[in-house]
């Protein structure tokens, strides 16, 4: 009998101390866990961050770029509006030059008549006297 309850005693005891290492083994592998986790979980911030940063960048480099390309805009269509008061300006004088330049031909001819209609008067006059 003494065997038997030495043999429960030793039983008790292997199933205390199997217990046991199963308690530390369960806690050992319970922070194992929430360690893991918790790397994961600041993996994922710092991912997180950095895509945030990157995604501002973008845009601010967007930003940047539209605002460029709009002051590129604005200069060329103020260099095209200066050379088209330019060629307005030339038009208008090559239609002035060539209006009096017609009026100058048309008028020519008359004055040639007017000499020569003069000249005739003068002749006819100093026969007639």
């Amino acid at each position: 009998m003494a065997e038997q309850k030495s043999t429960k005693q030793t039983d008790a005891k292997v199933k205390t101390e199997g217990q046991q290492t199963l308690r530390e083994t369960a806690s050992t592998w319970t922070e194992t866990l929430r360690e893991a986790a918790g790397t994961i979980a600041d993996s994922a911030v710092a991912l997180q961050d950095r895509n945030v940063e990157y995604a501002q960048s973008l845009i601010d480099q967007s930003f940047d770029q539209l605002e460029s390309q709009t002051a590129k805009l604005h200069e060329t269509f103020n260099t095209l509006m200066a050379q088209s008061a330019k060629r307005r300006a030339a038009f208008r004088n090559l239609v002035r030059e060539t209006f009096a330049a017609s009026v100058s031909a048309m008028a020519t001819p008359t004055k040639f008549y007017r000499e020569a209609l003069k000249s005739v008067q003068e002749s006819a006059d100093s026969v007639n006297a």
